[in-house]
């Protein structure tokens, strides 16, 4: 090992223990990461920002910024809508949905697609009186499962198939990914739908009253527990009342109690609620709402008489991931309140306007119809449930026709994908059917960053030998098996490290080591390389590894634990078609 290969080494750990302890941004880390290899001469100034002007990167970028102008055209949201009014059995309507999802996936991001789909998912569930955790999981899988299916799907794709081209001279084509990921979205939908949705836990799966009326305002459509600042009233309910009491009789959970600006600290059993203390309580919204009617407390913060609520979903490129109340001061800047907030989780501490926010949180905005739909626009939140809230934009079919135009001259090869998309984002840009304001806040700055840092990086594990040196070891802890224990080791490899991760960083980090195993063992590297790819968003076991199943927590009410019920087997299941299928297409 040389000097080179050891510091190269040494920096990659650092950064894998960096993303492990998600105490920062994925794009700062990435970039931390670069300028160490810089700093220590494994990369030259000069091609230190390269990563910034790859086919990869530009694509995603173009495909983001045709999502954007798809999902505010309108029309996939009325045709799913459309579709589930003739669909009569609830398992249908999951499949029908599962569907929708994966074909979206395949042809944009895996977020975008959700984002376009729990709205109508939700929505569904409340006229059908279904639960939203029953429904969201088996989605966002779905989305993850479609995302195999094309170039484009999911940015490991797209690295995958840029890899190819650096290394053999063509890339993958367009569709050379259906071939396997079809298969594999088809037999992991068919489980979600048949089986899966069954073992998620029984407190998910459960209906909603069915009183006969569907319930309008947010206070009774939001999922989950909520956290919401309450005023102990004189004279009231809660007057006197222990916290340990007062938890046991009216179904709470009492985090904080400030008395003047003091917060209290002591043995539940013994600490008194006074007059006007706040409390930081954590209950549904139904059961916060049948304690304030009760004339014991009032809520800290307006509550609009008209019922203008709406709970939405911080989403990966929210400004609000990492900020609290303070911070982001909505009141000052949008005319609107967050007046109760579920996390994914977390523990709390203190106040909520302290309570820093991640991916998934779900948040209750008080306020005017329209200024809730810009400050959710600005913050880039997404409506779980509420009243509905007007739409930015015209709608048009031109983006459906422009993004179906790209797709096919992408597919057939008339030009590169990254041409062909940023010429449609162009082209709508100049219709001005994309704003200049949407080109700069829809795009997911944080992923695009860290794919160009981490592209220079990824390449100097080849021109350091450092991938040479991990693929040695790699293929001599296979050699006994041969080829298909090869595959097995980077299948496990890449699905032991993505969640770790991220998916992206995983494959830019995998791929060469492989690649060189495959390589110098006499094998076919695309055997491989496909293992790599679908590997690498095959992420069904946690909420942590992939934003969808971050976003789905909240809304849906989910455990960390209630994940790997669903996903094992489904994990189980690509791997098995992978080893079956892989070498079918592409023999070793």
């Amino acid at each position: 090992m040389t000097v080179q290969q050891g510091l190269l080494l040494l920096i990659l750990a650092g950064t894998l223990a960096a993303f492990i302890s998600e105490r920062w941004r994925y794009d700062v880390i990435a970039l931390s990461s670069l300028m160490l290899c810089v700093v220590t001469g494994l990369i030259a100034p000069g091609v230190a920002f390269d990563g910034l002007s790859s086919p990869a990167v530009l694509t995603v970028i173009g495909v983001l910024l045709m999502a954007q102008a798809v999902t505010v055209s309108g029309y996939i949201d009325r045709a799913a809508r459309q579709l589930s009014r003739h669909l009569k059995r609830d398992s249908s309507v999951l499949a029908a949905l599962c569907l929708t999802g994966a074909a979206l996936s395949a042809v944009m991001n895996n977020v975008g697609a959700l984002a376009i789909m729990m709205p109508i998912a939700l929505g569904i569930c409340r006229r059908r009186r279904m639960a939203p955790g029953l429904v969201l999981m088996p989605l966002s899988f779905a989305t993850l499962l479609g995302g195999m299916v094309t170039a484009i799907g999911t940015p490991p794709n797209l690295i995958i198939s840029q890899l190819r081209e650096r290394w053999m001279g063509a890339p993958f084509g367009f569709f050379d990914f259906t071939r396997l990921g079809l298969p594999i979205a088809l037999a992991g939908i068919a489980w979600l739908v048949l089986v899966g949705y069954r073992v998620i836990p029984a407190g998910n799966r459960k209906r909603r009253g069915d009183d006969g009326e569907e319930a309008e305002a947010a206070i009774e459509e939001a999922p989950g527990d909520f956290l919401i600042e309450l005023v102990v009233e004189p004279d009231g309910l809660l007057e006197g009342m222990s916290l340990a009491a007062a938890e046991a009789d009216l179904g709470i959970r009492l985090h904080t109690v400030v008395r003047g600006s003091v917060r209290l600290f002591g043995r539940r059993q013994n600490l008194q609620l006074a007059a006007n203390d706040i409390i930081v309580v954590e209950a549904s919204l139904p059961v916060i709402e049948g304690l304030v009617a009760r004339d014991g407390v009032s809520v800290r913060g307006a509550m609009p008489a008209d019922g203008r609520l709406v709970a939405a979903v911080i989403t990966p490129s929210s400004i609000a991931v990492g900020s609290n109340l303070h911070s982001l001061d909505l009141e000052a800047r949008w005319g609107v309140e967050v007046v109760a907030a579920a996390r994914a989780e977390r523990r709390v501490e203190g106040r909520l306007a302290d309570a820093a926010f991640g991916i998934g949180d779900v948040l209750l905005f008080s306020g005017p119809s329209d200024a809730i739909a810009t400050a959710l626009s600005d913050l880039s939140c997404l409506p779980v449930a509420g009243r509905e809230l007007p739409m930015r934009g015209r709608r048009s079919p031109l983006p459906l026709f422009v993004f179906a135009a790209a797709i096919l001259i992408s597919a057939f090869g008339w030009l590169p994908a990254q041409v062909s998309f940023i010429g449609a984002a162009l082209l709508l840009g100049i219709s001005g059917t994309i704003s200049r304001r949407d080109v700069l806040s829809n795009i997911n700055w944080s992923i695009v960053i860290m794919l160009a840092a981490l592209i220079p990086v990824g390449q100097a594990l080849e021109s350091t030998g450092t991938a040479r040196l991990l693929a040695h070891g790699l293929a001599s802890l296979a050699a006994p098996g041969g080829p298909l224990l090869l595959l097995a080791l980077t299948l496990l490899i890449t699905l032991v490290l993505t969640p770790l991760l991220n998916n992206a960083a995983t494959v830019l980090l995998v791929a060469p080591i492989v690649a060189e195993a495959a390589t110098g063992a006499g094998y076919s590297p695309d055997t491989f390389l496909m293992a790599v790819a679908i590997s690498a968003s095959t992420d069904f076991l946690t909420p942590i590894g992939h934003h969808n199943n971050a976003l789905i927590m909240g809304p849906g009410g989910y455990r960390f634990g209630d994940y790997w019920r669903p996903g094992l087997p489904l994990t189980l299941i690509v791997c098995a078609l992978v080893l079956w299928l892989a070498p079918l297409f592409w023999p070793f």
